[in-house]
């Protein structure tokens, strides 16, 4: 690494200290377990979000579809009232 040439600042001051070194900037891997634990919960729950959406658009779907028949036999008589008495 090369020296900066600031006369006037060099006894005051160490120049060299403000100088990004990239090569070990690059080669520190602190955090990284953390940044990538973060990552893995964040897909996490995004898929269980995805998850639980899909299923209860499912089950509200099958419900619409149950209560449309139910409505439509008991309107017709095909069904007696009482049948669906829990």
């Amino acid at each position: 690494m090369r020296s900066l040439k600031i006369p006037f600042l060099k006894k005051y001051i160490n120049v060299n200290r403000f100088v990004l070194k990239p090569s070990r900037f690059l080669q520190n891997s602190s955090g990284q377990a953390t940044t990538e634990y973060i990552l893995m919960l964040t897909i996490a729950v995004i898929i269980s979000l995805l998850l639980t959406r899909g299923i209860l658009e499912a089950v509200d779907r099958s419900i619409l579809v149950f209560g449309g028949n139910l409505e439509k036999q008991l309107k017709t008589g095909r069904a007696p009232v009482n049948v669906y008495i829990n």
